[in-house]
């Protein structure tokens, strides 16, 4: 027992020597130019989490291991502790994510939470993805960025798919049809949830378009068409027909409009609507943003239009293929809000959503496109005196 007794007291403890915290300064904004990892101070256990090989003037690309473990901890119970990592990543690290966590975000966009292969409603998630992809996509349309993986849509289907959420998500609800059906508040609290995602959704693709279809400086032909392959949504709607992209992003419009349009003007021979709660509030509020970039994008694939013709903006050719749409998407159209209107009725009602619609072709270049189709659709002077 004493000899043991010595071994023990002869034994030599060592204190724990306490890590160093690491201080990261912290930018002023998220797109500043990617630091030298030696400046950070960075541990080998910091260093894991980026790749080895570094994509020049890009920043950092994240590995596999880092990008899966953000996106689990993104659609986890406390969804606020991944989206936090994931925008620390971005404007401390000066991290982009890699091509699988891509596909995962505008998987999101396109479908919305998904837990087991079953679709949920969390507002709140939404809001944290659709706050990170705004982030990413001001960062990844640099110029310095330009090898970094872009998160957009990489097929025609996908696109069709967003373009087709406010019609797919509420099909089985019928709250759009008679200010009757707006007294059950579960059903309406339902279209309020289906109407958001759509609504940061269509925004996301609506600034995607805007960040590409930047013609204005391009003289030639051949170089507009060069810079429209080389972006990633662009090159996605061209794998398929673009005047059938075009006739089909214009049908899905009208129906949006003829679907949820009462929500800004107001069923027939009520007037204007007027909210009664909260719910009701975020329906009309998310239904507007949905209406108006459906409206920009259909700008925009006008423009894509027209220079894929080798045609000048608003020509009326491009004109004449937006009427088409519209005029079919009218005659199939099943107006139950209206089926005891009669015909006086019927048609001031499709005259106000021409209006509509050709109001919500709001971008700094869609004025000419306005006109010509206000014209077309014999409502320039109700056109005029609305945009002055």
């Amino acid at each position: 027992p004493r000899k043991n007794l010595e071994n023990v007291t002869n034994l030599r403890i060592f204190d724990p020597v306490p890590r160093n915290p690491i201080h990261l300064p912290c930018p002023t904004t998220c797109d500043q130019i990617a630091k030298p990892l030696e400046q950070f101070n960075l541990s080998q256990d910091s260093m894991d989490c980026l790749d080895e090989d570094r994509r020049k003037g890009s920043g950092y690309e994240m590995n596999p291991t880092m990008a899966n473990s953000l996106w689990r901890a993104l659609n986890s119970t406390e969804p606020h502790v991944g989206s936090s990592l994931l925008m620390q990543m971005g404007s401390i690290l000066n991290t982009t994510p890699n091509m699988h966590l891509a596909g995962n975000l505008i998987e999101f966009v396109t479908c919305g939470p998904e837990k087991e292969g079953t679709h949920f409603h969390d507002p709140n998630r939404t809001e944290l993805v659709f706050i990170y992809l705004r982030s990413m996509m001001d960062k990844l349309y640099q110029p310095n960025y330009a090898s970094a993986p872009k998160i957009a849509p990489m097929n025609w289907i996908d696109v069709e798919q967003i373009l087709s959420l406010p019609i797919s998500h509420t099909k089985s609800i019928s709250t759009m049809c008679t200010s009757e059906t707006l007294r059950s508040c579960s059903m309406v609290h339902r279209l309020g949830l289906e109407l958001q995602l759509s609504s940061v959704s269509l925004s996301f693709l609506a600034k995607l378009f805007s960040k590409e279809i930047q013609l204005a400086n391009i003289g030639s032909y051949a170089a507009a068409r060069s810079h429209i392959l080389s972006q990633p949504l662009c090159k996605a709607i061209l794998g398929n027909a673009i005047r059938e992209s075009l006739e089909t992003t214009v049908r899905l419009t009208l129906q949006s409009w003829i679907r949820h349009g009462h929500w800004s003007y107001g069923f027939m021979n009520e007037g204007r609507r007027i909210c009664k709660s909260s719910d009701e509030q975020r329906c009309a509020t998310e239904a507007k943003c949905c209406l108006n970039y459906l409206g920009r994008i259909v700008s925009f694939l006008a423009r894509l239009y027209c220079t894929e013709e080798n045609i000048q903006f608003a020509h009326v050719n491009c004109c004449f293929v937006i009427m088409e749409a519209i005029a079919y998407e009218f005659e199939k159209a099943d107006y139950k809000s209206l089926q005891k209107a009669n015909p006086s009725m019927k048609k001031k009602c499709i005259k106000r959503i021409k209006l509509r619609f050709l109001l919500s072709l709001d971008t700094e270049f869609s004025r000419p496109l306005q006109m010509n189709m206000g014209y077309m659709l014999e409502i320039s002077s109700d056109l005029s005196i609305a945009i002055g």
